[in-house]
């Protein structure tokens, strides 16, 4: 089985990765960390748009194991997927790892700021239908 944690390089941008390593240590699941890196043009279409793409994506690896190294879970995955949205890409990486979950979180001001959530293929993790009761029920 397998969490995906999706990455952000914003302030709470760890806390999924946490998240996702916590359940992973009480689980015994497959954690790969994902930063999702948006491409507007195909690759091979534009030189100077693949220069800048190849810069951003060893960027956002770099930041990504910098944190992987930070949960001390050393059998963390790291994945940069290049993609044209970030719903898409964690959804081509769900599709591809056959994940069981997905963990994400939320780094826009307002009432959830800095929430972090999981999701399976079948739907919200919430209290009542949620595999892992360990859980803290503001994630849920």
């Amino acid at each position: 089985m397998t969490i995906i944690a999706g990455f952000s390089s914003s302030r709470q941008g760890s806390a999924p990765l946490n998240l996702a390593a916590q359940l992973a240590r009480t689980t015994g699941e497959k954690v790969i960390a994902t930063a999702i890196v948006e491409r507007a043009v195909p690759a091979g279409v534009d030189p100077i748009e693949d220069e800048y793409q190849r810069y951003i994506s060893g960027q956002a690896a770099a930041s990504l194991q910098r944190v992987v190294e930070g949960t001390g879970s050393p059998d963390v995955s790291v994945i940069v997927h290049e993609s044209t949205s970030i719903p898409t890409g964690l959804l081509e990486l769900v599709e591809q790892y056959q994940a069981d979950l997905v963990v994400v979180g939320s780094s826009s001001s307002g009432l959830w700021a800095g929430s972090c959530w999981a999701v399976s293929p079948n739907g919200w993790c919430t209290a009542r239908r949620c595999r892992w009761p360990s859980l803290p029920a503001a994630t849920r």
